[in-house]
């Protein structure tokens, strides 16, 4: 569906989320939208989840991502445990660059010293051009795309719980607008 393209368009992605367990580790897809090449398969947006194997750590991350190496991510640690677990992300380009979020439960989770304005990148150009995430790949709901010999792309790193209520909004939701979404 074009319309979830999001390119550099402003965005957000709101879900519940419930580990079933919190054995078994590593990395578990959410929501991805990838490039089904490995030429642009950088090209992309995700949320995704992992927890240490045996502990009740855990982070939830997002990111976007484009072809020049330009990336936003922030990474939220928090409790992790098998309760449901309000998630949203959220892409704002009205400032000057891109901004991009993290909430968990309704509240702000951007890591301490996460700058939500400057790509991750080997340089930071100012201001930071958008971040162009248009791709050709299908939006994944509890999975992520990896690719077997840098070539051929397979799904991997299931989600091991349930999850409900996705949606998405071609709009940056504020603070006040995910905490009405995660109260009704």
């Amino acid at each position: 569906d074009e319309s979830l393209n999001f390119g550099t368009r402003d965005f957000s992605i709101v879900l519940w989320v419930k580990h079933a367990t919190l054995s078994g580790g590593g990395v578990q897809g959410l929501v991805e939208k990838r490039a089904q090449n490995s030429d642009a398969r950088n090209q992309e947006y995700l949320i995704d989840s992992s927890h240490d194997i045996g502990t009740s750590s855990g982070a939830v991350r997002a990111a976007i991502s484009d072809m020049s190496n330009k990336h936003l991510q922030p990474i939220s640690t928090f409790s992790l445990n098998t309760d449901w677990h309000h998630i949203a992300v959220v892409r704002d380009s009205s400032a000057q660059g891109d901004r991009f979020h993290l909430y968990i439960d309704g509240v702000l989770g951007d890591p301490p010293g996460y700058t939500p304005t400057c790509p991750e990148a080997p340089t930071c150009p100012s201001p930071p051009s958008p971040i162009d995430t248009s791709n050709n790949g299908d939006v994944l709901l509890g999975a992520e795309t990896l690719f077997l010999n840098d070539l051929y792309p397979y799904l991997d790193r299931f989600f091991n719980g349930l999850s409900d209520e996705v949606a998405m909004f071609d709009c940056p939701l504020s603070q006040a607008d995910i905490q009405a979404i995660m109260n009704t």
